[in-house]
């Protein structure tokens, strides 16, 4: 059963009752050289959950394991395996494997003793895409060696690697539902992983029962990370189900975890600065995006993890606000740090990244008025997106493209997609302003060009900017705009007149 259940000295009590409670850093404070055997594995295990796999795998940590007890051998060998893993040392991860199967063997160790081995063996077999084996390895887990849980989130991880999110999101969902001593570090990361499908797959009605396990979930200072992204995920789907009170309260519990991280109060501030744009509130939104790039020098990008993202929200917040300088800063700076997608990526997980970067790149590429590689980007953004179900995010993808080509066809999808599953979120606004203009009489019969160029005339774009983002001629643009003065205003032929005709039809 590894760490939670086997014997310890007297003297290690206190040390159990911490790892118990996660409280992984007091641990290691407190198993100072020299240590017990039984301090010594409870280090290592606080050293793997924390991510500081370099320090795991030091030649020191590693040459004690031979004069440890069988079981804590064991134990020491299967987390050792997970950290050569995560470091990309694959030969030696299951060099640690194997021993810990042998050392199983020679001491005799029960069927029961040995399903921690077989669960790291599983995430392994995972990690390279053997998927038969590692159910194969969940199929031994029984209801009566307290594995039931962890055997539902490996079947949810292989679920979401072969691109079934929902039945992913099901798995969480019964091994959250499962009360096992000893796992709060495991339930932490399975309500950071189901608050992001509940945000993805947008799944309002489970919203609630999330927040309700998060409120009661006795999280330590060691799970801030996924404190944070719990409840960040529970802001954006607030947001997105048109509760604004609900997402602010989620949004300040965020915030607060957050203050020690600058890339997670970035995130906060970009998510803010992004949603305050959607709805047109132009002051609050320059006041937070301000406030993100302020901590753009003081976050090491290259250990932010998951909130390396706040770059790309970055680079649609500027691009959105014509800001290319800026836009094209946030974008090198997130490539310099870019993990590469390669074959050994996993499905969904793969895609989705790639999807994200895609959709920034479209934006970006859009503010430099390069519009053909823009839609190209937006396109393979909307079509991965509507494949994998993240359906809200293929409404964005989709308004960009209708913006750019003037295909009613992208229009059409986002206001049916908003219009069935998401009438309240923050974008619907700005759809249906779409919906009045598409559908106004005045407008029939005009061609995607001169719709574009009304778009963005009542946006306020002067003529070369129309022209850039268009990619046309200026001479295009003045001689599609004179063909709108001879339609709608032939007594008085300029932009003005014309603007305020479109504002009296109501557009």
């Amino acid at each position: 059963m590894g760490l939670y259940e086997k014997p310890l000295a007297a003297d290690s009590t206190h040390l159990f009752d911490l790892y118990r409670r996660a409280e992984y850093s007091d641990c290691l404070r407190l198993t100072e050289l020299p240590m017990t055997d039984d301090e010594y594995v409870i280090r290592l295990g606080c050293l793997v959950r924390l991510g500081r796999f370099h320090e795991a795998i030091r030649g020191e940590v590693i040459s004690r394991l031979s004069t440890l007890k069988p079981r804590l051998r064991m134990t020491a060998y299967s987390l050792l395996s997970w950290a050569f893993g995560q470091l990309g040392s694959e030969s030696n991860a299951e060099t640690m494997l194997r021993r810990a199967y042998e050392t199983a063997q020679q001491s005799n160790a029960r069927d029961d003793e040995c399903a921690e081995v077989r669960y790291f063996d599983a995430l392994h077999k995972i990690s390279q895409h053997d998927f038969a084996g590692s159910l194969a390895l969940v199929k031994t887990f029984d209801s009566s060696d307290g594995y039931r849980a962890k055997a539902l989130i490996l079947e949810a991880w292989i679920a979401a690697a072969q691109g079934d999110l929902g039945q992913q999101l099901d798995r969480f969902s019964n091994a959250l539902d499962i009360d096992e001593d000893g796992e709060l570090w495991s339930q932490a990361a399975m309500l950071h992983g189901y608050s992001a499908l509940v945000r993805e797959l947008y799944q309002p009605l489970k919203i609630a029962q999330l927040a309700d396990r998060a409120r009661a979930f006795p999280w330590s200072k060691d799970m801030f990370v996924q404190k944070f992204y719990t409840y960040r995920n529970l802001g954006w789907a607030s947001a997105l189900a048109g509760q604004s009170l609900q997402a602010y309260e989620y949004y300040c519990v965020a915030f607060h975890v957050a203050q020690a991280r600058p890339e997670h109060r970035m995130l906060i501030y970009a998510d803010k600065a992004f949603l305050a744009l959607a709805m047109d509130q132009h002051e609050l939104m320059k006041i937070k995006l301000d406030s993100a790039v302020d901590l753009l020098d003081t976050v090491a990008w290259h250990d932010a993890g998951e909130a390396r993202c706040a770059l790309l929200l970055l680079v649609e917040l500027h691009a959105g606000t014509g800001d290319a300088s800026m836009a094209q800063r946030c974008w090198d700076m997130y490539s310099s740090i870019r993990i590469p997608i390669n074959d050994a990526s996993i499905g969904v997980a793969a895609m989705r990244r790639r999807s994200l970067e895609r959709y920034a790149e479209g934006w970006l590429l859009r503010v430099l008025g390069r519009n053909a590689e823009a839609i190209e980007a937006f396109s393979e953004a909307h079509d991965n997106w509507k494949t994998i179900g993240y359906s809200w995010r293929a409404v964005l993808a989709a308004t960009a493209l209708g913006e750019l080509t003037g295909d009613r066809q992208h229009f059409d999808f986002a206001l049916s997609e908003t219009a069935q599953n998401f009438p309240h979120a923050w974008f619907a606004r700005s759809l249906q302003r779409y919906r009045d203009r598409l559908d106004h009489e005045a407008l029939n019969g005009l061609s995607p060009t001169k719709r574009n160029i009304i778009r963005l005339l009542l946006e306020g774009k002067k003529n070369q900017e129309i022209a850039d983002e268009l990619s046309l001629s200026h001479n295009t643009v003045r001689a599609r705009l004179n063909e709108l003065y001879e339609k709608f205003t032939p007594a008085q032929r300029s932009k003005t007149a014309l603007v305020c005709y479109l504002h009296s039809l109501g557009l």
